[in-house]
């Protein structure tokens, strides 16, 4: 088997765990206390505290803020008393290629001394990997070996809930209820009190602006803190040189790999036109996914893959899906443009991936639009509300096998900031 494809290891921490229903809904009527109350002060989403209750696979995070505010050990609410073992769901995208330098080389960083004295930056374009990397450092056998339970992620974006998150953080923490009255910095003290002198990996995504990063680290001196940014500034405001990662695109090689694990033998004999394609999108993982998806489709309506490859590499042809103004950026692309830094291949194999969706799906897919970019995630609920008058669950299957969005729990769905802004292109198209 080629070294680059992902075998799911059983780590030490599962990112997911079954919770123990009964026993959190017992626990909340004991304090005759609502689940709006409890979520409310545990800064999390009504809808996740109610999946906890159902019994519904959860992050562990979650279930550790539950145990927190109830004050019980996190493994009584666990159906899998023996925690930390079992084996997790792998958090990472289908088809997902490993990236071992990168990994290693951050968390060797993060793991040395030089690491103390400046947070870690890392730094690329959207939908170049950043997010899932991230994830998988949560369950590097390495850092959890070092940090356990203390390693504490969140999504930032462009409009963060810091004090949410720092609400949440303190729970974990076993530190005191927080009055929604406290200062920011005062709540940023109270954290890292209940903190106290252990230390904590930090690792915070998605950052914007670099002010929100230094209001979530609140570690001490034996912590350390990995911040991803799309935004090359950050890592000059935050870190020093030595700490400052910039993430490439994939090579050619894993490029390759992965078109290779989405397509499987209908490419054997497009090597050059996948390597052209590789080229053409930078490598970027977020466009190689789509496209291998795209060609699935293509392929299975018995027309050769040979013949979509060419249609996307090559600039000076229309596609028949697409607008002669889609050519190049125009005006109305503005959003799209800045989130795939203007490279036009990008963002034609994305119109094309949406233009080639049945009328319900590319329909739906436009309500999106309203999805925040960060942490784009969204209830099968909502998205049922507005998609009333279709087939939601054939619609959401046609989405995610089509790579544009991606199931991240039970009734929930997750779509990259890259699609919310193609997203609101299409919406924007559609009601003018």
């Amino acid at each position: 088997m080629p070294p680059d494809i992902v075998i799911p290891k059983v780590q030490p921490r599962p990112n997911y765990v079954i919770p123990m229903g009964k026993l959190i809904l017992e626990l909340r009527m004991k304090r005759n206390l609502t689940q709006e109350a409890v979520a409310e002060v545990m800064a999390i989403a009504k809808r996740t505290y109610e999946n906890a209750e159902h019994s519904r696979r959860c992050r562990i995070e979650t279930i550790e803020v539950i145990a927190a505010f109830f004050k019980v050990d996190v493994n009584e609410l666990i159906d899998r008393p023996d925690y930390p073992s079992g084996e997790p769901v792998a958090d990472v995208p289908l088809g997902f290629v490993r990236r071992d330098r990168e990994v290693n080389q951050i968390c060797d960083l993060l793991l040395s001394a030089e690491g103390e004295k400046s947070p870690l930056v890392l730094t690329g374009l959207p939908g170049v990997g950043k997010t899932t990397i991230s994830r998988t450092l949560q369950g590097h056998e390495l850092l959890v070996g070092r940090y356990g339970r203390r390693i504490f992620h969140c999504s930032v974006g462009e409009y963060p809930n810091i004090i949410g998150i720092l609400d949440s953080w303190n729970l974990r923490l076993g530190g005191p209820a927080l009055h929604p009255n406290i200062p920011l910095n005062e709540r940023r003290e109270s954290v890292r009190e209940a903190a106290g002198r252990a230390g904590l990996l930090l690792i915070i995504d998605d950052v914007w602006r670099p002010e929100d990063a230094r209001d979530l680290m609140i570690g001490g001196t034996r912590s350390r803190t990995l911040v991803t940014s799309r935004r090359l500034s950050i890592a000059d405001h935050l870190a020093l040189p030595a700490s400052q990662i910039t993430l490439k695109g994939l090579s050619a090689e894993q490029s390759m790999q992965l078109l290779r694990n989405l397509c499987g033998s209908s490419i054997d004999d497009c090597t050059v036109e996948c390597e052209d394609l590789v080229m053409a999108v930078d490598g970027l993982p977020l466009a190689l996914q789509v496209a291998g998806r795209m060609i699935n489709q293509h392929v299975r309506r018995s027309r050769p893959a040979k013949e979509l490859l060419g249609d996307l590499v090559d600039l000076t042809k229309l596609m028949p899906e697409l607008k002669p103004s889609e050519m190049h950026f125009s005006p109305e692309m503005a959003e799209l443009a800045d989130q795939t830094h203007e490279n036009i291949t990008v963002a034609r194999v994305l119109l094309r991936s949406v233009r080639t969706l049945s009328t319900e799906a590319r329909r739906a897919f436009a309500s999106l639009a309203h999805v925040k970019p960060k942490p784009a995630v969204f209830p099968t609920k909502d998205f049922r509300r507005r998609n009333s008058g279709c087939d939601v669950d054939a619609v959401l299957r046609e989405l995610d096998e089509a790579g544009l969005i991606e199931t991240v729990g039970p009734e929930t769905f997750e779509i990259h900031a890259i699609l919310v802004a193609l997203a609101r292109y299409i919406h924007n198209e559609r009601n003018p």
